[in-house]
């Protein structure tokens, strides 16, 4: 195809961790002209690292709708030309390899995992959600968002780590099952100082801290 003008087709991988199998699939389709593409050595949360020295946050998806909304036409005509090209896409798993082969699946294809580790009451959790027929359900996995392991603390791409989940639950009506791994929390997440922690009562038995 023929990108609009300033725009060209990435055609080499722009993420080089263990951690996905072919970046081709997850990577974005197309990046501004340059002599040679950027490549992600490495990332701690939503910052990336490239090879030659600098750093971005992830947030190209923002950035092209944000390009979008301000007239950047040539950015809509050439994704939607690459919309119309043949893919090979193929999703991680099937309905119906059942939730351990799931979980165990986005652990090793997404996360690089080594191997999941499930606690006896997760065990428990799924046999109970497979018996009762939402063994067809996908997962969605909770983790922290610090790392792409379970461990904050571990950074980049490491190797050599295990999954551990303690917990699994079910969003039926939603339709999908939620392991929980680590010291991971399902409570919305807050700030080291939570906004609610300064609401108070003065003096005059008014409340304060709201604003």
């Amino acid at each position: 195809m023929s990108p609009a003008p300033g725009w060209r087709r990435q055609e080499q991988s722009v993420c080089q961790t263990p951690a996905i199998e072919d970046a081709r699939a997850a990577a974005y389709p197309f990046v501004p002209s340059a002599a040679v593409p950027p490549v992600v050595e490495r990332a701690e949360g939503c910052t990336l690292h490239l090879d030659d020295g600098r750093t971005l946050i992830d947030a190209g998806g923002g950035a092209v709708a944000v390009n979008i909304g301000h007239g950047r036409s040539e950015v809509a005509e050439a994704v939607a030309e690459a919309a119309e090209e043949p893919s090979d896409f193929q999703v991680l798993y099937p309905d119906d390899m059942s939730l351990r082969d799931k979980i165990r699946t986005v652990a090793d294809k997404v996360y690089g995992a080594d191997g999941v580790d499930f606690s006896p009451a997760a065990n428990k959790q799924i046999d109970t959600y497979e018996a009762n027929g939402f063994g067809d359900l996908p997962v969605c996995i909770a983790k922290t968002h610090l790392s792409i392991s379970s461990n904050p603390a571990l950074k980049g791409a490491p190797t050599g780590w295990t999954l551990p989940v303690r917990e699994v639950r079910a969003s039926v009506g939603a339709g999908f099952v939620y392991p929980i791994c680590g010291d991971m929390r399902t409570m919305p997440g807050l700030g080291k100082a939570p906004g609610a922690a300064g609401i108070d009562i003065d003096e005059n038995g008014e409340i304060v801290g709201l604003s």
